[in-house]
């Protein structure tokens, strides 16, 4: 049978590289961009895939941005819910709004509240198969 990216395939992959950018929009709301970089290098894949083929390669890639942003997403929620900001987007704030002299408790309610779109753009690198 002919299996589609809509099936639930699992591969090993190497993080080469990664750089990743908070930014704050729009400092009333608050509102974050969360936008990270990945270098990866794919160790595993099952042979299905064929990798010659760049609509193979390409629809593969844009599988892995949705599903790691789709992870980071629900991190950053969980995160919000249990008010932890260990991601720093309370230092961020601070940096970027004048005066904005918030005490630990009002600094939770607004990181609460925050509005953060996060994105994962995953660039392959060398992907040798292994089987």
């Amino acid at each position: 049978a002919e299996k589609s990216l809509q099936d639930v395939y699992y591969l090993a992959a190497k993080i080469i590289d990664s750089k990743s950018k908070l930014n704050l929009t729009d400092p009333h709301a608050p509102k974050f961009t969360v936008n990270v970089s990945l270098d990866m290098e794919l160790n595993e894949i099952p042979p299905q895939f064929d990798l010659t083929d760049k609509k193979v390669l390409h629809a593969l890639n844009q599988e892995i941005n949705k599903k790691l942003t789709g992870e980071l997403d629900d991190l950053i929620r969980r995160l919000q819910s249990v008010q932890s900001d260990v991601v720093g987007f309370g230092e961020i704030y601070r940096s970027k709004v004048r005066g904005s002299n918030l005490t630990r408790d009002e600094w939770h309610e607004k990181y609460r509240k925050a509005e953060i779109s996060c994105s994962v753009q995953v660039h392959l690198l060398r992907t040798g198969i292994l089987e």
